[in-house]
């Protein structure tokens, strides 16, 4: 497994990636990714990649997108939320945003999970919310998430953060919904986003 490790952190700093090619086409790539980023040692500075390699190997779970990926991503994100730190709000909405349309619904129950993290949860909501942005087809439902969400969701700091990003779902109802949160969050919604990043 070490070696395997080695390749895939060679392969994607050196941007040579036929290795990685190879690993998504493993009949155990599964397998492989999980005792990987299950194993301790990975998540230490002084291992190979010097723990990098976990967020390697998220991204290398999104470009395989399947659910079985989607599991072992979920798995990560609530077990390891200390060390993920400051990679959730810089690369966690990509991962997801990676997953594709075919994903909403496992990307809305992440949203909709009160028991994970925060940051987390916005990140979610921002892969949603930017799949419905290339994706036109697929506003109207992802505005219907949106909606539910803001209308259910009780954790108001994270109602000011997703605003941002589910106005950029072309959807007019949504928009005005978002519009209205945003007045009636007040001083919450003010110290978290300004105006001017709904407009």
């Amino acid at each position: 497994m070490d070696e395997i490790a080695r390749h895939i952190v060679e392969s994607i700093e050196n941007k040579e990636l036929d290795f990685i090619e190879d690993v998504l086409l493993r009949n155990d790539f599964h397998d492989i990714m999980y005792r990987i980023i299950m194993d301790e040692r990975y998540w230490r500075r002084d291992s190979v990649g010097e723990g990098m390699l976990p967020i390697y190997i998220l991204y290398i779970l999104g470009l395989r997108a399947d659910k079985r990926s989607f599991n072992i991503l979920r798995e990560v994100i609530a077990s390891r939320t200390e060390e993920l730190d400051e990679f959730i709000t810089e690369d966690l909405k990509v991962i997801f945003f990676n997953f594709g349309a075919r994903f909403i619904d496992e990307i809305a129950s992440i949203i909709f999970d009160e028991n994970l993290d925060m940051y987390v949860r916005d990140a979610a909501i921002s892969a949603l919310c930017a799949i419905g942005a290339v994706n036109e087809r697929l506003s109207h439902r992802i505005a219907e998430i949106c909606r539910k969400f803001i209308n259910e969701e009780t954790n108001i700091d994270l109602i000011a953060l997703a605003l941002p990003a589910m106005a950029e779902v072309k959807d007019k109802e949504l928009f005005a919904l978002v519009k209205d949160t945003y007045k009636k969050l007040g001083e919450v919604a003010e110290d978290i986003v300004s105006i001017r990043e709904l407009d």
